[in-house]
Protein backbone atom coordinates (compact mmCIF):
# COMPACT_ATOMS: atom_id res chain seq x y z
CA UNK A 1 0.00 0.00 0.00
CA UNK A 2 2.90 2.14 0.60
CA UNK A 3 4.32 1.30 -2.42
CA UNK A 4 1.01 2.42 -4.41
CA UNK A 5 0.62 6.27 -2.84
CA UNK A 6 4.57 7.12 -3.57
CA UNK A 7 3.70 5.72 -7.19
CA UNK A 8 0.41 7.97 -6.94
CA UNK A 9 3.04 10.73 -5.19
CA UNK A 10 5.31 10.78 -7.98
CA UNK A 11 2.73 10.64 -10.80
CA UNK A 12 0.75 13.77 -9.38
CA UNK A 13 3.97 16.00 -8.61
CA UNK A 14 5.59 15.28 -11.63
CA UNK A 15 2.23 16.08 -13.59
CA UNK A 16 2.14 19.24 -11.41
CA UNK A 17 5.11 20.47 -12.54
CA UNK A 18 4.42 19.32 -16.60
CA UNK A 19 1.28 21.54 -16.67
CA UNK A 20 3.14 24.30 -14.75
CA UNK A 21 6.26 24.70 -17.02
CA UNK A 22 4.40 24.05 -20.38
CA UNK A 23 2.22 26.79 -19.89
CA UNK A 24 4.65 29.14 -18.57
CA UNK A 25 7.28 28.17 -21.24
CA UNK A 26 3.96 27.82 -24.02
CA UNK A 27 5.05 24.14 -24.70
CA UNK A 28 2.30 22.96 -27.35
CA UNK A 29 1.52 18.89 -27.73
CA UNK A 30 2.12 19.47 -31.59
CA UNK A 31 5.18 21.62 -33.17
CA UNK A 32 2.70 22.71 -36.06
CA UNK A 33 0.05 24.19 -33.58
CA UNK A 34 0.24 27.30 -31.67
CA UNK A 35 0.34 26.93 -27.93
CA UNK A 36 -3.44 27.46 -26.33
CA UNK A 37 -4.33 25.78 -23.23
CA UNK A 38 -6.50 23.48 -24.61
CA UNK A 39 -3.62 22.34 -26.86
CA UNK A 40 -0.43 22.85 -24.51
CA UNK A 41 -0.69 22.58 -20.65
CA UNK A 42 -4.05 21.26 -20.20
CA UNK A 43 -3.77 18.69 -22.56
CA UNK A 44 -0.31 17.47 -21.32
CA UNK A 45 -2.16 17.63 -17.83
CA UNK A 46 -4.66 15.13 -19.10
CA UNK A 47 -2.37 12.98 -21.16
CA UNK A 48 0.11 12.52 -17.67
CA UNK A 49 -2.85 11.74 -15.78
CA UNK A 50 -4.42 8.97 -17.83
CA UNK A 51 -1.08 7.52 -19.30
CA UNK A 52 2.17 8.56 -17.64
CA UNK A 53 4.77 5.86 -18.64
CA UNK A 54 4.37 7.80 -22.11
CA UNK A 55 3.21 11.12 -22.06
CA UNK A 56 5.81 12.55 -19.14
CA UNK A 57 8.89 11.32 -21.70
CA UNK A 58 6.93 12.63 -24.52
CA UNK A 59 6.87 16.04 -22.52
CA UNK A 60 10.22 16.07 -21.90
CA UNK A 61 11.50 15.08 -25.47
CA UNK A 62 8.98 18.10 -26.81
CA UNK A 63 10.02 20.47 -24.34
CA UNK A 64 13.82 19.87 -25.25
CA UNK A 65 13.05 20.15 -28.87
CA UNK A 66 11.01 23.58 -28.60
CA UNK A 67 13.94 25.06 -26.33
CA UNK A 68 16.49 24.06 -28.87
CA UNK A 69 14.46 25.79 -31.59
CA UNK A 70 14.14 28.98 -29.98
CA UNK A 71 17.75 29.02 -28.81
CA UNK A 72 18.35 29.14 -32.44
CA UNK A 73 16.99 32.52 -32.74
CA UNK A 74 18.82 33.92 -30.00
CA UNK A 75 21.97 34.67 -31.39
CA UNK A 76 20.54 37.47 -33.76
CA UNK A 77 19.83 39.59 -30.82
CA UNK A 78 22.84 39.19 -29.09
CA UNK A 79 24.16 42.22 -30.05
CA UNK A 80 20.86 44.29 -30.05
CA UNK A 81 21.05 43.23 -26.26
CA UNK A 82 24.40 43.93 -25.92
CA UNK A 83 23.53 47.68 -26.75
CA UNK A 84 19.83 48.29 -25.51
CA UNK A 85 20.63 46.33 -22.15
CA UNK A 86 18.78 43.56 -20.83
CA UNK A 87 14.62 43.35 -22.19
CA UNK A 88 12.33 40.89 -20.95
CA UNK A 89 10.97 37.82 -23.25
CA UNK A 90 10.06 38.86 -26.71
CA UNK A 91 7.23 36.91 -28.57
CA UNK A 92 7.93 33.38 -29.47
CA UNK A 93 10.63 32.65 -26.71
CA UNK A 94 13.35 35.00 -28.47
CA UNK A 95 15.38 36.45 -24.95
CA UNK A 96 17.40 39.38 -25.13
CA UNK A 97 20.37 40.01 -22.36
CA UNK A 98 20.58 37.38 -19.88
CA UNK A 99 18.25 34.90 -21.46
CA UNK A 100 20.62 32.70 -21.76
CA UNK A 101 21.55 31.84 -18.19
CA UNK A 102 17.93 32.01 -16.94
CA UNK A 103 17.72 28.91 -19.72
CA UNK A 104 20.65 27.44 -18.40
CA UNK A 105 18.99 27.29 -15.07
CA UNK A 106 15.81 25.92 -16.44
CA UNK A 107 17.95 23.13 -18.25
CA UNK A 108 19.45 22.26 -14.86
CA UNK A 109 16.18 22.42 -13.11
CA UNK A 110 14.85 20.01 -15.73
CA UNK A 111 17.84 17.53 -15.04
CA UNK A 112 17.48 17.52 -11.43
CA UNK A 113 13.72 16.62 -12.03
CA UNK A 114 14.06 13.54 -13.83
CA UNK A 115 17.06 12.45 -12.06
CA UNK A 116 14.85 12.40 -8.98
CA UNK A 117 12.08 10.78 -10.76
CA UNK A 118 14.07 8.03 -12.30
CA UNK A 119 15.44 7.39 -8.44
CA UNK A 120 12.18 6.87 -6.89
CA UNK A 121 11.03 4.65 -9.44
CA UNK A 122 14.13 2.58 -9.42
CA UNK A 123 13.56 2.92 -5.11
CA UNK A 124 9.75 1.62 -5.98
CA UNK A 125 10.89 -1.06 -8.24
CA UNK A 126 13.53 -2.40 -5.50
CA UNK A 127 10.50 -2.28 -2.93
CA UNK A 128 8.42 -3.92 -4.55
CA UNK A 129 11.04 -6.71 -5.35
CA UNK A 130 12.03 -7.26 -1.85
CA UNK A 131 8.51 -7.10 -0.40
CA UNK A 132 7.21 -9.79 -3.32
CA UNK A 133 10.31 -11.52 -2.07
CA UNK A 134 9.71 -11.41 1.42
CA UNK A 135 6.06 -12.42 0.73
CA UNK A 136 7.32 -15.66 -1.51
CA UNK A 137 9.75 -16.23 1.29
CA UNK A 138 6.76 -16.12 4.10
CA UNK A 139 4.46 -18.13 2.10
CA UNK A 140 7.02 -20.92 1.69
CA UNK A 141 7.50 -20.95 5.46
CA UNK A 142 3.97 -21.34 6.17
CA UNK A 143 2.70 -24.21 3.75
CA UNK A 144 6.11 -26.24 4.86
CA UNK A 145 4.35 -25.56 8.30
CA UNK A 146 0.85 -26.86 7.75
CA UNK A 147 2.51 -29.60 5.85
CA UNK A 148 4.13 -30.35 8.81
CA UNK A 149 1.39 -30.21 10.70
CA UNK A 150 -0.99 -32.08 8.20
CA UNK A 151 1.76 -35.14 8.63
CA UNK A 152 1.79 -34.70 12.56
CA UNK A 153 -2.09 -35.14 12.38
CA UNK A 154 -2.78 -37.68 10.06
CA UNK A 155 0.25 -40.57 11.33
CA UNK A 156 -2.49 -43.33 11.39
CA UNK A 157 -1.17 -47.00 12.65
CA UNK A 158 -2.74 -50.35 12.75
CA UNK A 159 -3.45 -50.39 16.60
CA UNK A 160 -5.44 -47.33 15.98
CA UNK A 161 -7.00 -48.74 13.37
CA UNK A 162 -7.97 -51.91 15.37
CA UNK A 163 -9.21 -49.49 18.58
CA UNK A 164 -11.93 -48.37 16.11
CA UNK A 165 -14.88 -50.49 17.24
CA UNK A 166 -18.46 -50.51 15.28
CA UNK A 167 -21.21 -48.58 17.59
CA UNK A 168 -18.65 -45.71 18.06
CA UNK A 169 -19.16 -42.05 17.57
CA UNK A 170 -17.75 -39.74 15.31
CA UNK A 171 -16.50 -38.01 18.40
CA UNK A 172 -14.65 -41.01 19.92
CA UNK A 173 -13.45 -42.26 16.29
CA UNK A 174 -11.40 -38.86 16.58
CA UNK A 175 -10.12 -39.16 19.68
CA UNK A 176 -8.47 -42.23 18.74
CA UNK A 177 -7.73 -40.73 15.23
CA UNK A 178 -7.30 -37.40 14.89
CA UNK A 179 -9.57 -35.53 12.08
CA UNK A 180 -10.63 -37.09 9.16
CA UNK A 181 -11.85 -35.91 5.96
CA UNK A 182 -15.44 -36.10 4.86
CA UNK A 183 -15.22 -38.58 1.67
CA UNK A 184 -18.77 -39.08 1.10
CA UNK A 185 -22.16 -38.34 2.48
CA UNK A 186 -25.76 -39.93 1.68
CA UNK A 187 -28.99 -38.52 3.56
CA UNK A 188 -32.56 -38.96 2.59
CA UNK A 189 -35.70 -40.15 4.70
CA UNK A 190 -34.37 -39.70 8.09
CA UNK A 191 -31.51 -42.04 7.37
CA UNK A 192 -27.24 -40.89 7.06
CA UNK A 193 -24.69 -42.72 5.68
CA UNK A 194 -20.95 -40.35 5.88
CA UNK A 195 -17.58 -41.98 5.53
CA UNK A 196 -14.61 -40.65 6.78
CA UNK A 197 -11.12 -40.97 5.08
CA UNK A 198 -7.65 -40.62 7.09
CA UNK A 199 -4.70 -40.90 5.00
CA UNK A 200 -0.38 -40.77 5.98
CA UNK A 201 1.87 -39.48 4.05
CA UNK A 202 3.10 -42.71 2.61
CA UNK A 203 -0.29 -43.52 0.80
CA UNK A 204 -1.63 -45.90 3.44
CA UNK A 205 -5.03 -44.80 4.17
CA UNK A 206 -8.27 -46.17 6.36
CA UNK A 207 -12.09 -45.12 6.26
CA UNK A 208 -15.08 -45.33 8.39
CA UNK A 209 -18.58 -45.60 7.52
CA UNK A 210 -20.84 -43.97 9.99
CA UNK A 211 -24.96 -44.48 9.71
CA UNK A 212 -26.78 -42.54 11.66
CA UNK A 213 -23.46 -40.85 13.25
CA UNK A 214 -22.40 -44.32 14.59
CA UNK A 215 -19.57 -46.42 13.19
CA UNK A 216 -20.87 -49.66 11.14
CA UNK A 217 -18.07 -50.41 8.83
CA UNK A 218 -14.36 -49.48 8.42
CA UNK A 219 -11.53 -50.66 6.40
CA UNK A 220 -7.54 -50.00 5.57
CA UNK A 221 -5.18 -50.25 3.21
CA UNK A 222 -1.24 -50.04 4.27
CA UNK A 223 -1.64 -49.37 7.60
CA UNK A 224 1.46 -50.99 10.30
Amino acid sequence: MAIFWLITLVVLGTTAWVTYDAHTNEISMSSKQAYGWNSGALAWCIGCLLLWIVFFPAYLVRRSKTMAERSAARPATTMTAAIAGPTKLLPGGAVHGHGWREASRGRKALVLIVAAAVLVLIAVAVGSAVQMSQSVHQADAAYGAAQQNLSAATTITYDEFTAVQTGMSLGQVEAILGPGTEAARSDGDGFSIVIYQWQNDDGSNMNVTFENGLVTSKAQFGLQ
